[in-house]
């Protein structure tokens, strides 16, 4: 009979998400993970699997929790929504993780392939962002709603790519206003 497993489950998959999210799929090693939770590589891979699996789990993890801090946001879906995502991403404290920039779009910058599950959870995860857009858009009547989500998301990518560079989010803070802008030009086209 084995031994009763002493840790957190959910508490460490965090600790090895941040790991991740910090150093990269590549970049990250059993070293580093045993280093940083506290466990060893046995214990890791008979908790969570392989490293693609552990991997895979965190993606998830992120993805569920962008889901919950989304359906928050965009609870009146609406302009106003849109601009508040925008706040929220460059008003983070610099303890919050989002300094990294996104998990999924590090990801994506730095694989050109990917597993099909991590694909999926990728997909998922952008088509969610691009769903809430539209929806935030169609509700004040404004038109070519999927395409203006469109340039919403390419903003969004390189939002996450620019903070990532920078180390912070306030590398981006000047972008809120000019998504302000933005979104005005649109609700004032839309009512000519």
């Amino acid at each position: 009979m084995g031994r009763k497993r002493q840790f957190d489950t959910p508490q460490i998959l965090m600790q090895i998400m941040h790991i991740f999210w910090q150093q990269g799929y590549d970049a990250t090693t059993y070293a580093t993970l045993e280093k940083e939770t506290g466990l060893t590589g046995r214990s890791l891979i008979n908790t969570f699997g392989d490293k693609d699996q552990m991997f895979s789990q965190c993606l998830e993890r992120y993805y569920q929790q962008t889901c919950v801090s989304l359906d928050k946001i965009f609870i009146e879906p609406g302009l106003d929504a849109i601009h508040g995502f925008f706040d929220f991403i460059v008003s983070r404290p610099a303890h919050d993780p989002r300094n990294r920039g996104c998990l999924m779009v590090n990801l994506v910058n730095s694989k050109l392939t990917l597993p099909a599950n991590i694909q999926d959870i990728v997909t998922r995860f952008f088509n969610t962002f691009e769903q809430h857009f539209v929806k935030a858009i169609e509700a004040e009547d404004i038109p070519q709603a999927s395409q203006k989500s469109e340039l919403l998301m390419l903003l969004l990518y390189g939002l996450s790519t620019r903070i990532r560079q920078a180390q912070s989010v306030k590398a981006a803070a000047s972008v809120s206003g000019e998504v302000a802008t933005l979104l005005n030009s649109w609700r004032t086209m839309a009512n000519v």
